[in-house]
């Protein structure tokens, strides 16, 4: 098969060979069929290990470092299994290392799945904390019904786990067990001993006070293995309960039972019903015998089984984040062997018609002249970008998007005081136990969720993790579907819930009783507030005509030229009757601003709010395709809350929008960048960073938090010092507005998190090279999109894309100094700086501190630094007029 990949070029020369496959040697072992095709590297062991920890154990923890799984460090392998090997391709050095199958007993692989979290008997040494080994073990399915344990490190089998069949096995999959904070068992019969031998009130007291002081002990995961067999069993194995390291050790399974009446195809881990505490994960497994069916992940009970199409059987199954609604969406995606890709509801058992939605329907995109009616086998869908899937067909690779990425139905409360965002040693505030509230669209309700920052002990590692204080339910979302808008007003008195899809929305009022009440709804597909005012502007759409019913497994043609003119036709009668309207609200009461805000014609499509209501206009724009990305895009006009006056020119519409708490400056994110402009005494464009792919914003006061699908950074504004202030960007050339002015602010943004945590980035002037070493290296980015909610108390909240609160702590003396300088507290940062950091460190803080400017005395308390070097006490003493000594 090898040799003759790298000849197809010879034949046809329109196929081009990978240049990485050039130097790679075939061996005399001919692979056969390819049955599974998948990469293994460090990003692997990321998302694996993130997705499945915060499915099962939930937010109580931190999930385990990647990093720690040393043997994929420097690596990039592709795992190809075949009938008669199994071939590991590293991508980055072009070796190939292969498994025979006398390695295997002369068996034929079927399937792989990666374990990596380890258990006492781990080969390999002891796991971290967190049961992660050094290296992965390759689970290895094979014909005869036994699952073989490969260590990558050494590629010798270690183990074979087995059971009581011989069928083989079709399918594969990792499950984790749940983590638990349990009491030991010497300590558990001590305080049972101590119970029955009290005798008086004092030696109860006594015991009660032993056994609260004992810290109970973390009991982390470790990887079950999952398989199905072409009989139709299921069976559950526990690889690191005995010892390993013979390909003779024979595992017996923890559990089995008949799931199919044929062969099992697939299986998936998904998260159970959304709670912001409680984590509960499910296992569907589809088959020959035509069922898709949910078990529970802990105890493999089953929930429910669906009866599908005879035609049409799931072949393929896979999870979606994009899914995610916070409200039960249908996130497990499937094909059904024919041309159309579907969803299925993973929360609840419903009909088939209810429960199944068609994705994509690949009949009209073959290419003209194409006679194979396409059949979708598998899908995959990226971890990064979970909007986007690929789809196996018999005719090629559809590479498919579903829509855009829509922002987590998640809005944070408002601070009180802005200088809670992080916790000053000059300045000593009230410390609230909630640190962190906001609102969520949780299943069929919409949920008020208070979190704090703990400290556990986790495997003798401490942790700073969330815990839900309080949840107050504001309102009933049953009847309505698809993704939420959830707003907060300035005050937090009032929140908006708008569904789009049913076209939709509630405001629910915290009255003095301290009790939710809904003062208004009605028609709308969009609602946006005032940024100081309780006052709210509503984009109201009429309801299209309910579609035909049809079945989701008739998979036919349609007439795209039909289809065109009708859409065209509804499309037009809907924008006619399409209005902005603007309400004011006062307690219960409710008063009408603006009955319809004057577009001189403009059809609205989106709302966007602030101390100006943006409006986003249906007319389509090139003339800021430089900014937006794109060729065309529609329009963004800003105009004040009377409805009437226009503010600002028109500029293409971002994805996100977002205002300072002081409203001084405006954040637009597009498609390859984050435009920053400055709202006073106008508005006017003052630079622009490099960040593509942005998908949540959060404003701190001069501090811009910023969400990626691979990183979370801070980006810090320099105070402007006069009218004619710009803005730059540190680590390369000035942005236009920046290079026609000079003197200007300046901006520097700190990567808080990635996808490894293994890399450090950071812009700073004072090193060319990105690095600093008063700066920390980026923690684990939570897996999956996520909603940042903004600092609070000296961490970095947001919600994960299953309703769990995440924190990303600031504490490094590095980042609080300058959050609290950004904050206007440069007495604090400056003690943070002196008693954090090692004096070697001080010079660089201290020309962060420097550029950022615009407090009183700045210069004069930065000399306090010890670790200053000659040249940057020199700068100093000349911008304080002092002389040098």
């Amino acid at each position: 098969m090898e040799a003759a990949m790298n000849t197809v070029s010879v034949k046809d020369t329109a196929f081009v060979s990978n240049p990485s496959a050039l130097s790679y040697t075939p061996s005399r072992v001919a692979s056969g069929k390819v049955k599974q095709v998948r990469f293994l590297d460090s990003e692997v062991a990321y998302w694996q290990t993130a997705t499945q920890h915060y499915m099962v154990n939930g937010s109580s923890t931190n999930p385990p470092k990647a990093a720690n799984v040393h043997a994929l460090d420097g690596t990039r392998l592709l795992v190809v299994v075949c009938e008669n090997k199994i071939l590991l391709y590293d991508l980055n050095t072009r070796k190939p290392y292969e498994v025979p199958r006398a390695v295997l007993d002369n068996k034929t692989p079927t399937c792989v799945t990666f374990l990596f979290r380890g258990g006492q008997y781990a080969p390999g040494g002891q796991p971290d904390a967190d049961n992660l080994m050094t290296s992965p073990v390759l689970a290895i399915g094979c014909s005869d019904g036994a699952v073989r344990l490969l260590h990558l490190a050494t590629l010798r089998v270690v183990g074979k786990l087995v059971g009581n069949h011989k069928a083989s096995i079709s399918c594969l999959s990792t499950l984790p067990t749940k983590a638990a904070f349990k009491l030991a068992d010497d300590q558990q019969q001590s305080a049972a001993r101590g119970s029955k031998q009290a005798a008086t009130k004092r030696s109860d007291q006594t015991s009660a006070a032993a056994a609260a002081a004992t810290p109970p002990v973390f009991t982390p995961s470790v990887d079950l293995v999952l398989g199905g067999d072409s009989a139709g069993a299921l069976w559950v194995w526990e690889p690191f309960r005995v010892p390993l390291g013979s390909p003779d050790r024979e595992i017996g399974p923890k559990m089995s039972w008949a799931g199919h009446s044929a062969e099992v195809w697939a299986a998936c881990l998904t998260p159970g019903p959304e709670d912001p505490e409680l984590a509960s994960a499910r296992v569907f497994t589809s088959g020959a015998d035509h069922r898709l069916v949910a078990w529970d992940a802990s105890s493999f009970s089953e929930l429910w089984r669906t009866k599908l199409d005879a035609k049409s059987p799931a072949t393929s199954l896979a999870y979606s984040h994009r899914y995610f609604n916070l409200s039960g969406a249908h996130a497990l995606l499937a094909t059904v062997n024919g041309p159309g890709v579907v969803a299925a509801y993973t929360l609840a058992s419903l009909p088939p018609e209810k429960g199944l939605r068609t994705c994509a329907n690949l009949a009209g995109l073959t290419p003209p002249g194409t006679k194979k009616v396409p059949k979708a086998y598998t899908v995959a869908v990226s971890p990064v970008r979970p909007n986007l899937a690929a789809v196996g067909t018999n005719t090629g690779m559809a590479f498919m998007t579903f829509d855009r990425m829509y922002p987590l139905p998640v809005a944070a409360m408002p601070l009180r005081n802005l200088a809670e965002a992080h916790v000053s040693p000059a300045l000593r505030l009230p410390h609230e136990p909630a640190a962190a509230s906001y609102v969520a669209h949780v299943g069929d309700s919409v949920t008020l969720v208070a979190c704090t920052a703990v400290e556990r002990d986790v495997g003798g590692v401490k942790q700073l993790v969330p815990q839900v204080v309080s949840q107050e339910r504001l309102g009933d979302a049953a009847g309505r579907t698809g993704r939420a808008i959830v707003g907060v007003s300035s005050t937090g008195e009032y929140v908006s819930v708008c569904w789009p899809a049913s076209r939709s929305y509630a405001v629910y009022y915290r009255t003095l009783a301290a009790t939710w009440q809904q003062v208004d709804g009605g028609l709308g597909v969009d609602v946006a507030w005032h940024s100081h005012r309780n006052m709210f502007a509503v984009l109201e759409e009429p309801l299209p005509p309910a579609p035909s019913q049809g079945k989701p497994r008739k998979w036919k043609k349609e007439d795209p030229k039909l289809a065109a003119a009708e859409a065209a036709v509804l499309a037009q009668t809907l924008a006619a009757a399409t209005v902005v309207r603007i309400r004011a609200l006062d307690g219960l009461g409710v008063s009408v601003v603006c009955q319809q805000v004057a577009l001189s014609g403009d059809v609205p499509v989106a709302l966007h709010g602030g101390p100006l209501l943006g409006i986003a206009l249906k007319r389509m724009t090139s003339s800021g395709a430089e900014l937006s990305g794109e060729e065309a895009s529609p329009v963004l006009q800003f105009l004040s809350w009377n409805g009437i006056n226009k503010v600002g020119p028109e500029l293409p519409e971002p994805s996100l929008v977002a205002w300072d708490p002081t409203l001084r400056y405006l954040a637009l994110a597009y498609l390859r960048q984050v435009q920053i402009f400055r709202a006073q005494p106008q508005l006017e464009s003052i630079g622009s960073l490099p960040i593509a792919g942005t998908t949540s914003v959060a404003w701190g006061i001069r501090q811009l938090y910023i969400a990626t699908p691979t990183s979370v950074l801070v980006a810090f504004v320099a105070a402007e010092e006069g009218p004619q202030g710009g803005f730059s960007l540190l680590d390369g050339p000035l942005g236009d507005a920046g290079a026609q002015r000079s003197g200007g602010a300046t901006l520097q943004f700190v990567q808080l998190a990635a996808l490894t945590g293994t890399t450090a980035t950071s812009s700073l002037r004072a090193d060319s090279s990105g690095a600093d070493a008063s700066l920390p290296g980026p923690c684990s980015r939570p897996a999956g999109p996520v909603a940042l909610l903004g600092p609070r108390q000296g961490n970095l909240w947001m919600v994960n894309s299953l309703g769990q609160s995440v924190l990303v702590p600031l504490s490094h003396p590095g980042i609080r100094a300058r959050c609290l300088c950004a904050q206007g507290d440069l007495v604090g940062a400056v003690a943070v700086a002196r008693h954090g950091l090692v004096a070697s460190q001080h010079d660089s803080l201290a020309s962060f501190l420097h550029l950022q400017g615009g407090v009183p005395g700045a210069h004069l308390a930065l000399m306090g630094l010890q670790g200053l070097s000659l040249e940057m006490e020199a700068e100093l003493c000349m911008a304080t007029g002092r002389s040098i000594i």
